[in-house]
């Protein structure tokens, strides 16, 4: 049962800047002021209110650094859960890397992820993108003659300074080299910063023990 009110709360969490669906959370909230602040659905419910804009009364317990979130995550999460999240449309894991048969192909492949990374990079990786990117994932920023800026992966370039890149939606462009006005790789990952803003810590949690599954 806790694991299903916390599914449910996690799933109306874009909802709640609702009227009908704030005030559920707010007076549900209320209802676990008595509970620790580190407690799975009040955390949950603290996040999706101060998401809505709205005091959730949880940034004081939120980790705001990396030992804090070292701390944080070193309690145990559900594997099962941090797939749902990894497929939900809010985290976008799901919509750049694969598992298995599902997923993005911008990103790494992550399903055999955990037999080549740690907890320690895995969330250092999502905490700080942009620290140390895989080669063949380094994001190309082209600007045409046109003044068009384009930014993604680069999968082919022709003799002839034609260039084909993956943007960020998934779309394959071709820049013809005659139309390229300057090309250069970019130090910032597609992967962007501020992914843990966009998780509670039990879904990070979570995650975290799902990605650490995949062996």
């Amino acid at each position: 049962m806790p694991q299903i009110r916390l599914e449910a709360a996690r799933s109306l969490c874009a909802a709640v800047a609702t009227p009908r669906v704030r005030s559920a959370f707010a007076a549900r909230r209320n209802q676990l002021a008595a509970r620790p602040a580190d407690d799975p659905l009040r955390e949950q419910l603290d996040f999706a209110l101060e998401l809505a804009g709205l005091d959730g009364s949880g940034s004081a317990t939120r980790p705001a650094s990396d030992e804090t979130w070292r701390k944080a995550l070193a309690r145990p999460g559900d594997p099962e859960s941090g797939r749902r999240v990894f497929f939900r449309p809010s985290a976008a894991c799901g919509r750049c890397h694969r598992i298995e048969d599902h997923g993005g192909r911008l990103g790494p492949d992550l399903s055999t992820i955990a037999r080549g990374a740690d907890r320690e990079k895995l969330m250092q990786s999502i905490l700080h993108p942009s620290r140390d990117i895989p080669p063949q994932f380094v994001s190309h920023d082209v600007e045409t003659k046109d003044g068009r800026a384009l930014s993604g992966l680069l999968t082919a370039q022709s003799s002839d300074g034609t260039l084909t890149i993956v943007t960020a939606d998934g779309k394959a462009v071709r820049i013809p080299g005659a139309q390229i006005a300057t090309h250069n790789q970019s130090r910032v990952s597609m992967m962007p910063e501020g992914l843990d803003r966009t998780l509670s810590v039990q879904d990070f949690r979570d995650l975290m023990a799902f990605l650490l599954s995949r062996r």
